[in-house]
C-alpha cells in the first residue's frame, strides 16, 4: 500500500513539474525553472523510496514510441537488408536496356554480370521462340549457326514462282518443308558455294539459279543462306517440298563415296549436319525416310517434274545415308 501511495505522488509531483516547465518564459528563465523543477521531482523520488523502501519501478519520464516510430525503425533499404549474395530486383527501372536482367547486387547496387550466377542462384532455362537443337552424337554438339544471306529479292522469287509453275503445277515461291535432301559442296570453303548460289545464274537454260538454304564448313559451322520460307533450286522435283543442305567437301579426284567417308569420319561437321537434321526433322515433322541424298532422289515418292527433268548427280548414295540416318 505505501508502495502504491509513493508512486502516486511520484506521478504527481512530475506531473507539476512539467506544467511548470511548460509555461511560456524566456530561455534563462526556462532552464532555472527546469532545474527547480527537476530537483523537486529527484528529492520526491528520494523521499519515497526512503520512507516505503519500494523499488522505482518504470520511469515515469520516459517516453514510448508511438507506433508510427517503431514502425519506421523496423523498415531498412532493401539493398542494406538484403545478405551480399542476394539479387534484388530494381523496381524503379524493370525495362533499363543497361541492366537486361534487372538485378542489382545487394552489396553494392551495381548491375550483376548476366553470364556468372551466383553461388545460391538456382538454374533457369532459357527461353526462346526457336526450337532448342538437340545434341547430336556421343560428342553432344549443339549447332553453330550463322546468318550469311543470299541476294533473294523480289526479282529472284518472281523467277522461282515461275519455274516452280513450270516443274510443280504451283505458282509459287514458298517452300513446303517435306524432306530434306543431303548435298556437298566439291569445293573447299563454304564461300565459294555462297558465291555460286549468291550470282543468280541460269542452271538448264533456266532462272533462277541453284542455291542451299544451308552450307556446312569442316570445323562445323553451319551457314544459312536462303529463308526455309523460300524455295532453292538444289534437286530437281524436289525443291517445292525439299530443304537443301550443302557440305563442304571437295572430290580431290577421288568418287563420290571416298568424299562421303570424308565428311563421315569429319566428326565436328558430321556432327554439325546431325544436329541440324534433327531440329529441321522436330521443326517440320520430316521422318527419317525422308532424309535422303542426292543421287537417290529420283526414286522419292514425292518426285515431280512436269518438264521430264531428273537428276544426275551422285553425292550422298544409299549406302552413305543409311549410315548418316542410323547416327540420328
Amino acid at each position: 500500500m505505501l508502495c502504491w501511495v509513493a508512486r502516486k505522488r511520484l506521478h504527481r509531483a512530475v506531473v507539476d513539474s512539467l506544467a511548470d516547465m511548460s509555461a511560456p518564459r524566456t530561455p534563462a528563465r526556462y532552464a532555472v525553472g527546469s532545474g527547480a523543477a527537476l530537483a523537486s521531482v529527484a528529492a520526491t523520488l528520494a523521499m519515497a523510496l526512503t520512507l516505503t523502501g519500494c523499488s522505482p519501478g518504470p520511469d515515469p519520464t520516459a517516453v514510448s514510441a508511438s507506433p508510427a516510430s517503431a514502425s519506421t525503425a523496423a523498415v531498412t533499404s532493401p539493398l542494406t537488408a538484403a545478405s551480399p549474395t542476394t539479387a534484388v530486383t530494381n523496381p524503379t527501372n524493370p525495362t533499363n536496356p543497361t541492366n537486361p536482367t534487372n538485378t542489382a547486387s545487394a552489396a553494392t547496387g551495381a548491375a550483376t554480370p548476366t553470364g556468372i550466377p551466383s553461388a545460391t542462384a538456382k538454374p533457369t532455362r532459357s527461353l526462346s521462340s526457336a526450337p532448342t537443337p538437340p545434341p547430336a552424337g556421343a560428342s553432344g554438339t549443339r549447332i553453330q549457326l550463322t546468318q550469311n544471306p543470299i541476294p533473294y529479292p523480289q526479282t529472284r522469287q518472281d523467277q522461282m514462282a515461275t519455274y516452280s509453275q513450270r516443274h510443280y503445277g504451283i505458282a509459287s515461291s514458298a517452300l513446303t518443308p517435306k524432306v530434306i535432301v543431303l548435298h556437298f559442296t566439291t569445293g573447299d570453303s563454304w564461300q565459294g558455294a555462297w558465291s555460286t548460289f549468291a550470282a543468280n545464274t541460269s542452271n538448264r537454260g533456266e532462272y533462277p539459279g541453284t542455291c542451299a538454304h544451308y552450307v556446312i564448313d569442316y570445323a562445323g559451322v553451319v551457314h544459312q543462306l536462303v529463308p526455309l520460307t523460300l524455295q532453292c533450286r538444289h534437286t530437281i522435283g524436289l525443291n517445292h517440298v525439299a530443304i537443301g543442305i550443302e557440305i563442304v567437301q571437295s572430290l580431290q579426284g577421288h568418287s563420290s563415296l571416298w568424299a562421303e567417308q570424308q565428311i563421315l569420319g569429319r566428326t565436328a561437321q558430321v556432327n554439325a549436319a546431325l544436329a541440324l537434321v534433327r531440329q529441321l526433322q522436330s521443326t517440320y515433322g520430316i521422318a527419317t525416310n525422308d532424309v535422303i541424298g542426292h543421287a537417290t532422289a529420283n526414286s522419292h515418292r514425292l518426285f515431280l517434274d512436269k518438264q521430264g527433268w531428273t537428276n544426275d548427280h551422285t553425292d550422298w548414295s544409299a549406302a552413305s545415308v543409311a549410315t548418316f540416318r542410323s547416327r540420328l
